[in-house]
């Protein structure tokens, strides 16, 4: 009786683990129910992973490839879109356990490319580039009290040239950031008109001291 192993599941990877024993096909804590091509998951099918989570879509060569949802374990929707041996690439729409949400580009199971987050709420939270799941390059991302953020980001933080902006759409501030703190040059305007141009540090509040900027840790 020949017995050949297939590939193996790890986590939360959407790999089957099969043991083929003459076409009989015996699970080990996972299970799928579908269609089958020369002994293999083929066209549509169902794969329970051993967490609880579940893939429903297109399958070749005993992959996931295709368009296809997958589910957390309460039934709520965690991805669908494009998945290409058994990881998201392309278009597709992520959705987090909080109920925040991305929808854009994938590459090899990370968002990569363009695309958009929001909260929970739908409003939008961040629209620009990512690079292997962190924002990347130059967007714009919107505060939750509805300030806002327009300029470049490196490793998810403000760094390089940006601009920052009162919830009324008027310049807060403008100039060079460094690990999502201002630094360098620029200038801070405050809610009453008065503004300050000129060498920052590190800082992350501001108050005016006479005629200075009091910058504090």
């Amino acid at each position: 009786m020949e017995i050949k192993k297939k590939t193996k599941n790890y986590g939360d990877k959407i790999i089957p683990i099969i043991n083929w024993i003459n076409g009989i096909n015996i699970y080990y804590n996972d299970q799928y129910e579908g269609e089958y091509v020369d002994g293999k998951f083929e066209g549509k099918g169902k794969y329970i992973l051993i967490s609880g989570n579940y893939y429903i879509g297109e399958w070749k060569n005993g992959q996931p490839n295709g368009k296809g949802k997958v589910y957390y374990k309460n039934g709520n929707l965690k991805f669908e879109g494009n998945i290409l041996d058994s990881k998201q690439e392309g278009y597709g729409k992520r959705i987090f356990e909080n109920g925040e949400y991305y929808i854009g580009e994938f590459k090899n199971d990370k968002k990569h490319g363009k695309g958009k987050e929001y909260y929970k709420n739908g409003n939008l939270q961040y629209e620009g580039n990512y690079v292997n799941d962190k924002i990347e390059g130059h967007g714009k991302y919107i505060f939750e009290n509805g300030e806002y953020y327009i300029g470049e980001f490196k490793n998810n933080k403000k760094n390089g040239k940006g601009q920052e902006f009162y919830k009324n759409g008027n310049l807060k501030y403008e100039g060079n950031y460094t690990d999502d703190c201002f630094e360098g040059y620029g200038k801070y305007i405050y809610e009453n008109g008065e503004y300050y141009i000129g060498e920052l540090k590190i800082i992350k509040k501001m108050e005016k001291v006479k005629n200075f900027i009091k910058m504090e840790i």
